[in-house]
């Protein structure tokens, strides 16, 4: 914060944010929106905010422009409720999941570089309050050039089904991060786990392949090709092989058919992945059937067998090492 100025609080931040202070009701919302109270408040809900009151006046202005303007594109799309609620949640969920890493992290440093926990938060407050309208494009920006990116791969495959499509996906988890998260204090095991995040991200894309979700230890991953999955689980070991801040990680890949839906993937395929990198050694990359079939004849891949496990579900799966020629 800039010598002299005065010091701004989290009401001050909050009011820049939302545009004002709440002036509308839940009812007024919701007739604004041609919505009934009801639906309005499960929209909100789905955005991953508290209950509301029909009475009370906890909306801003911004708040009733964004309702009405999902409520036209509902009916422009002709969704259902499900959809709807789903796409709203996948939203909020991730706003959500922004916003916490952002204050948190922005706190963290402002901290470090007081030496005090309330002199970092009050700068941390500051900071965002000047620089809210730098984010704000930024968010957009990042936003168009994602939805241009999925947009034209899921085009590439718009032969498959709308939600089932084939993939070789994979895990990857830190070895021993349950011993790791009893040992090191809460500060060093939260920068491993952020630093885990960045290096993994960075191998499954420079390869060609898209992060799914990274949840604490595990980083789930999906690419086209059973080659492109396989060459990302090897630089996933190599890399953390040779990173002195992280542990060794297993990783299991399975290929086959996957439901895509809300930006998660599920189905036997993806379980099957994760029991894979239960059954690995650490920087090693265990492969089923299907996986070491579609890469049999790359002239880079070498795919041994590991011999077979009766897995609960899966029944006989047949486990295959595989390496770089």
């Amino acid at each position: 914060m800039p010598e002299g100025s005065p010091g701004r609080s989290a009401e001050d931040l909050e009011r820049l944010l939302l545009g004002g202070d709440p002036d509308i009701s839940l009812s007024a919302l919701a007739e604004a929106a041609g919505l009934s109270p009801e639906v309005a408040s499960l929209f909100w809900h789905s955005l991953g905010f508290a209950d509301t009151e029909p009475a009370g006046r906890m909306f801003t202005s911004g708040d009733r422009d964004a309702i009405v303007n999902l409520a036209r594109m509902i009916t422009d799309v002709g969704a259902d409720e499900e959809f709807v609620v789903g796409l709203i949640r996948a939203v909020g969920h991730h706003m959500q999941r922004l916003a916490m890493w952002q204050v948190m992290a922005l706190v963290e440093q402002m901290t470090e570089q007081t030496g005090d926990a309330s002199k970092g938060a009050d700068r941390a407050v500051e900071f965002m309050y000047e620089h809210v309208d730098d984010f704000e494009p930024l968010l957009t920006y990042a936003f168009r050039r994602h939805l241009a990116s999925v947009t034209k791969w899921r085009l590439l495959r718009a032969a498959e089904n709308g939600l089932r499509m084939r993939l070789s996906v994979g895990f990857a988890d830190m070895a021993g991060y349950t011993k790791l998260s009893r040992e090191l204090d809460p500060l060093a095991l939260g920068r491993m786990v952020n630093r885990f995040e960045t290096v993994s991200s960075d191998v499954v894309l420079r390869q060609g392949g898209r992060v799914i979700k990274t949840v604490g230890d595990e980083i789930l991953f999906a690419s086209d090709t059973a080659a492109q999955a396989v060459h990302i689980g090897l630089d996933l070991a190599e890399t953390m092989d040779t990173d002195p801040m992280l542990p060794q990680v297993r990783v299991g890949i399975a290929t086959g058919d996957v439901v895509a839906r809300m930006g998660d993937v599920y189905g036997p395929t993806v379980n099957l992945a994760s029991r894979l990198t239960g059954l690995s050694n650490p920087s090693r990359v265990l492969i089923e059937g299907a996986t070491a079939a579609a890469v049999a004849d790359d002239p880079h891949l070498e795919a041994a067998t590991l011999g077979e496990a009766v897995l609960q579900d899966f029944g006989t799966v047949h486990m295959f090492g595989v390496r770089r020629t």
